[in-house]
């Protein structure tokens, strides 16, 4: 696998991920993970939401060519831990153990209740 790195965002095959910030965003939604693609154009984020639980949020961008499947729900914590060991497994396998160390870090919070 091919990995291309800039400073808040890198880029792995055809998806580019932004470092998470955890600083709320205006809905009060800290992202801790966003995944995009640029063929078809899509986005995946997952969170925390304003009343702390964990989302999904995904958008379809090619609205053009084909139904909206937009949407945002609510996930459990579970299912939310499973996407970020798989973001730290897929950063590991490319050789971005900064951007792994990161989302060991965010489990450790997870777990330790700073952010849920």
């Amino acid at each position: 696998m091919k990995a291309f790195r800039r400073t808040e965002e890198v880029s792995i095959e055809r998806w580019y991920y932004t470092k998470p910030d955890f600083v709320p965003d205006k809905d009060g939604n800290v992202v801790l993970i966003t995944k995009k693609s640029f063929g078809p154009l899509e986005v995946y984020e997952w969170g925390i939401d304003s009343n702390k639980n964990a989302y999904e949020r995904y958008k379809w961008l090619e609205n053009d060519f084909y139904e909206d499947e937009s949407y945002c729900q609510n996930i459990e914590r579970e299912k939310l831990l499973y996407q970020i060991h798989s973001v730290i497994s897929v950063f590991r396998n490319n050789g971005l153990t900064e951007w792994a160390d990161l989302y060991e870090k965010i489990i450790e919070r997870l777990n330790s209740g700073q952010m849920v």
